[in-house]
């Protein structure tokens, strides 16, 4: 049987979800069923394309896991402890320092041996250290005596921050420092943390267990993070601090600090390190490439100067700035054998207060981070520094200096804090009171020439935000400076921070200039919902762009049109917006509008609308289609709102009317409109807030004629889900200024004969003027891209491509209509007289493989423009397989090929001979995913093998 490592197993045999596998009858058979069925259950492609987690996610609950086990247990004895009346800073200290103990019980040399072996335990009894023998950690934490025996004889050894009076000057202050903290210690405190580290009782329940269930020397330094955020931040919605989980950080220091380069003696600084995550990951790869350029293992005096010297991190909150402290001592452990652990110096460097500071980041004084003094100090400034709406005021302590010393006058200025006074002195603007982008702009003051700041970062004001502070802030970030890529992780939040609303985004930039020209990479991941426990994240072909400079800083549009379509995108949603907009058509007073009321029963009442008709309801009436009787809407007796409108007469809810729904409407995938018909012949319909009413001032109603075809077709739905700030990227409704946005057609459409939402899209497709291309994009991105964005389960995008025809489909249907797609695009580019063609690989029934490989031949005169082939060779089919599996599925930023990273496909040109003529061809190996093969994806391949081509000719002709 085999355990899948994330189940109890000492959970009863009925709970247990095993997957047994009968052993065949003839074992030494190549050829028995048995055998073949085995094969087939544990065809690797099940395992690599995530198949088998898909079809039995019920097998891989992480409730059971060691580590859920272990934190859980973590977090019942920090509670005990402090209900027990233990003070919080010393509980934590004690923590950290049991378990930094016990992982050198477990932690082994390259004999196999422990730190704390027995012959080290003897000696520690016959030095009289220990006045009794003990065989483990449990064993000692029974007697307090003889804890902190063992505690003061670690000291001596290891030193650093883990040990009691370490900020304290003289003798006798470390002393009264070790005195106090014993006192505050009980034996109830220590019995608990024995029980802790024995492994074999859950401290929740008091259940014993048969065996440990978790070992000190394998806990991945990450989950350090982990019990930071749930039991060092306990009062989260208090403190707002979100933590970063460790597969995010692999992936931001792979752009600027691949486990693969050479220098090792690098600066860096988190600026707001939390619990230190970037910081010991940042180490452990600076160890890797020590290791790699000395040939050897290092000893302590190898990286506890690299500590010391090279690694800077500051932070508020003063618990954080202790676990950051014992990630890094952790760290540093677990990279030297045990048996050098014992050396002439101490083993551990001072941290807190000398290199993890404890103080606010835009504080001037502190030396280390000045913006003057210590400016281009460092390599890297990287980390995930506090961001969202009015951070500024709740994260950064008021500058004194800031203080108004004069005498009060009527209104008293707000005092500003450290940020803002450090953003002012610096001249950088400041969006909605974000701090987030502040950490980017200082810390770009820190670095060298070659350096680089790399963090985690809030979306709105760097992508989505269109107020002036935003497009200031932007402009002069892309202006001033070189930024080598942007991730925007919007469509991924919930599954990076699941409590966090607010979108994020990954940013690599330097201080060296740049041309306006020269282009940056913006990536854009989706998310893969295998399971409620197994989210995949990866970054696709389609979601790489190249974006200029120029574009950066003066096109807001640029980042919220490529987070979900490509170029040909922009280039329609550019061309929609030369066209008539309701914006426009009240600034030049042809028509009115206005968003409808907050009802309420205090604050105001309007005697006009009484016994007026009054849309209450968060949606039209289900028979509305394009047309809301006023009539048959309910009067409005008591008209009271919560919300002081000007004196204007309310022209706008006056006949002639259109309503706009304000929000996206996920049954029907539209946003709605009605036109309202009313017996009164002045008033329409009076609504509540999610509708925007319309009033057209001519004569002929063309305008509202013209807005009821336009919100109702999917032209607004895919226009709004590219262009909006919020939908699609923060929260599903679209402000009221971008609604207004929406293209109308120029001329005024006849509705009376519209019966349908598939008649609408028609004739809004006619009167906008849409290509057959234009509506291929419009159809894949709302069939196919925006549902992998916004939905919780996978959608059309994710299924396998068809290989056998069904009553919907012919043989190859996806991949057929994706080679005529591409066909026709390089005709259109390079001529109709081309002889192009296309050829579609097909496997076995019995062995399908998680890809597609495709041929597109070039000038093959005589080739039937599509074929099929089967492909007959078994090698070949071994070879895709293992192609995928070495190639296509290797994340290209994650060295262990976990988390966050790219990928890839396959463009192979090669030729062959014809007849005596050379035939080019361009074989594409892709995954066995629809989105790779839609049309709007071949279009896009069309359009950069075209570029290719006429790239590679002009080389070709500058040579000559």
């Amino acid at each position: 049987m085999a355990w899948s490592c994330y189940q109890d197993p000492d959970q009863p045999e009925e709970s247990r979800l095993v997957c047994e596998l009968r052993a065949p009858e003839d074992a030494d058979s190549e050829t028995t069923p048995h055998q073949r069925q085995i094969r087939e259950l544990l065809h690797w492609v099940s395992l690599i394309t995530g198949e088998f987690l898909r079809r039995e996610p019920e097998r891989f609950r992480a409730e059971g896991r060691a580590d859920r086990l272990l934190l859980k247990n973590l977090l019942h004895v920090r509670q005990s402890l402090i209900d027990a009346g233990l003070q919080q800073d010393i509980c934590h200290d004690l923590l950290a320092r049991v378990i930094f103990t016990q992982f050198l019980f477990h932690r082994k040399d390259i004999g196999g041996k422990p730190f704390f072996s027995d012959s080290l335990l003897k000696r520690l009894f016959d030095e009289n250290t220990l006045q009794r023998k003990h065989g483990d950690l449990a064993s000692i934490l029974q007697d307090k005596e003889e804890t902190y025996a063992l505690f003061r004889w670690l000291d001596g050894r290891f030193n650093g921050d883990l040990f009691p009076g370490k900020e304290n000057q003289t003798e006798a202050e470390r002393e009264a420092a070790w005195q106090a903290e014993k006192d505050a210690v009980e034996p109830k405190h220590l019995q608990q943390l024995a029980d802790l580290v024995s492994g074999t009782i859950d401290t929740t329940d008091r259940q014993l267990r048969l065996w440990p269930q978790y070992s000190f020397d394998t806990i991945p330094l990450e989950f350090i993070s982990s019990v930071y955020e749930r039991f060092l931040n306990s009062d989260r919605d208090a403190n707002k601090a979100y933590y970063t989980p460790s597969h995010l950080v692999d992936y931001v220091l792979d752009a600027v600090l691949p486990w693969e380069g050479d220098e090792w003696d690098l600066r860096i600084l988190d600026p707001a390190c939390g619990s230190g995550i970037f910081l010991v990951k940042a180490f452990q790869r600076l160890i890797h490439r020590w290791k790699h350029k000395h040939g050897r293992d290092p000893l302590v005096s190898d990286l506890k100067p690299l500590l010391e010297n090279n690694f800077y991190g500051v932070d508020y909150n003063p618990d954080a700035v202790r676990v950051a402290c014992f990630s890094l001592y952790l760290a540093m452990a677990d990279a030297i054998d045990p048996k050098h652990y014992i050396t002439r110096e101490k083993v551990f460097p001072r941290l807190r207060g000398t290199r993890l500071i404890t103080q606010d980041f835009f504080d001037e004084t502190t030396e280390g981070f000045r913006t003057v003094e210590d400016a281009g100090t460092f390599n890297l400034v990287i980390g995930n520094a506090p961001w969202g709406d009015g951070s500024t005021k709740e994260t950064s302590a008021v500058d004194p200096t800031d203080i108004p010393k004069s005498k009060p006058q009527k209104k008293k200025p707000e005092p500003k804090t450290k940020a803002e006074t450090w953003a002012k002195r610096n001249k950088w603007p400041i969006a909605n009171h974000d701090i987030g982008p502040l950490f980017v702009a200082k810390g770009l003051r820190l670095i060298n020439e070659a350096g680089r700041v790399a963090m985690v970062q809030p979306a709105s004001p760097w992508l989505y935000q269109r107020t002036k502070p935003a497009r200031s802030l932007r402009k002069k970030l892309f202006s001033a400076f070189t930024i080598d890529e942007i991730t925007n992780l919007s469509a991924v939040r919930r599954e990076l921070f699941p409590d966090v609303i607010g979108p994020a985004c990954a940013m690599v930039v330097g201080r060296s200039k740049h041309e306006s020209e020269d282009s940056l990479y913006y990536f854009t991941p989706k998310p893969l919902r295998i399971s409620d426990e197994a989210i995949e994240l990866r970054i696709e072909p389609q979601d790489v762009s190249r974006v200029t400079h120029a574009e950066a800083a003066n096109d807001p549009l640029i980042w919220s049109v490529l987070a979900l379509g490509g170029i040909r995108d922009l280039r329609l949603i550019r061309r929609l917006q030369r066209l008539p907009n309701l914006t426009k058509l009240r600034k030049s007073g042809e028509v009115q509008t206005r968003l409808g009321f907050i009802p309420g029963d205090r604050t105001r009442l309007i005697e006009q609308f009484r016994g007026k008709p009054y849309l209450d309801s968060a949606q039209f009436p289900e028979d509305v289609f394009l047309e809301l009787d006023a009539d048959s809407v309910p009067k409005w007796n008591e008209p009271r709102v919560n919300h002081v409108y000007a004196e204007s007469g309310y022209e706008e809810f006056k006949n002639p009317q259109l309503l706009i729904k304000q929000s996206y409407t996920t049954e029907s995938g539209r946003f709605r409109a009605a036109l309202v018909r009313s017996s009164d012949p002045e008033w329409g319909v009076a609504c509540k807030k999610t509708y925007l009413s319309v009033r057209d001032c001519t004569a002929d109603c063309r305008h509202i004629k013209s807005a009821c075809l336009a919100y109702n077709s999917l032209v607004t739905t895919y226009f709004l889900f590219l262009v909006s700030s919020r939908l699609g990227h923060y929260i599903p409704e679209v402000p009221t200024r971008e609604l207004m946005t929406v293209p109308l057609p120029a001329s005024c459409p006849d509705l009376s004969t519209l019966t349908s939402f598939e008649q609408i899209d028609e004739l809004a497709r006619r009167l906008f003027a849409l290509t057959q291309a234009d509506w291929t994009l419009i159809e894949d991105l709302l069939d196919v891209t925006l549902p992998d964005a916004i939905r919780k389960t996978p959608g059309l995008g994710r299924k396998t491509t068809t290989r056998k025809a069904t009553p919907e489909h012919n043989d190859e249907s996806e991949l057929a209509v994706y080679g005529q797609t591409l066909i026709r695009v390089l005709k259109s580019t390079f001529g109709r007289d081309k002889s192009l063609a296309f050829t579609i690989y097909q496997e076995p029934d019995e062995e399908q493989l998680p890809v597609r490989m495709v041929t597109l031949h070039l000038d093959w005169q005589g080739r039937p423009p599509m074929t099929i082939e089967p492909i007959a060779a078994d090698g070949l089919l071994d070879q895709l397989g293992a192609f995928h599996r070495d190639v296509l599925s290797k994340k290209v930023r994650s060295a262990t090929g976990d988390g966050l990273g790219f990928q890839r496909v396959a463009f192979f040109f090669h030729s062959h001979q014809v007849n005596h003529v050379r035939v080019r061809n361009l074989t594409i190996i892709k995954p066995d995913e629809y989105r790779y093969w839609t049309r709007s994806q071949a279009m896009r391949d069309a359009d950069e093998l075209a570029a290719s081509i006429m790239k590679a000719a002009g080389r070709k002709g500058a040579k000559r």
